[in-house]
């Protein structure tokens, strides 16, 4: 007999992994990403202080957890509903994801959530090729997610 048991998760909630405690009151953003990103989203929340992303990384994308997400936009109501993604636009689960989460929101919470995609955009490869052009893109998902130093939110 195993003194650890395996605990799997289809969406894995900020929550669990962080030792901060956050209100849901406060969170003015709303990320939901999945895979490697979800780390480097964390990391980074945390080396700019801040505490109004929440991050839920979705470990299972099919079947679609359409309960789940719907539960945390209804957590966090007020806060604007984002797409994070290191693949291209057309490469990653945004296309997959994107229409179901709309559902979710629209058939489960009566209010639609349309998310804003932050990633690379659409491209040919999955990669430049060129570090410093990936440097530059992954800088902008960070900035599309958190905002530019100066305060502003990339688009």
């Amino acid at each position: 007999m195993s003194l650890f048991r395996t605990v799997w998760f289809h969406v894995l909630p900020l929550d669990i992994l962080s030792t901060h405690v956050f209100l849901s009151f406060s969170f003015q953003t709303l990320v939901f990403c999945t895979g490697q990103i979800y780390y480097e989203l964390l990391t980074e929340r945390e080396n700019l202080d801040r505490k109004d992303v929440a991050i839920v990384r979705l470990e299972q994308i099919a079947p679609f957890a359409f309960d789940k997400v719907a539960k945390y936009c209804a957590k966090y109501n007020n806060a604007e509903v984002v797409w994070a993604q290191q693949e291209p636009k057309n490469m990653g689960a945004y296309s997959y994801v994107n229409p179901r989460l709309m559902t979710a929101t629209r058939e489960l919470n009566k209010d639609e959530k349309r998310p804003r995609y932050v990633g690379r955009g659409v491209s040919s490869a999955p990669a430049t090729g060129m570090g410093k052009i990936h440097q530059a893109e992954y800088r902008g998902i960070l900035e599309g997610v958190f905002g530019k130093p100066d305060g502003n939110v990339v688009d």
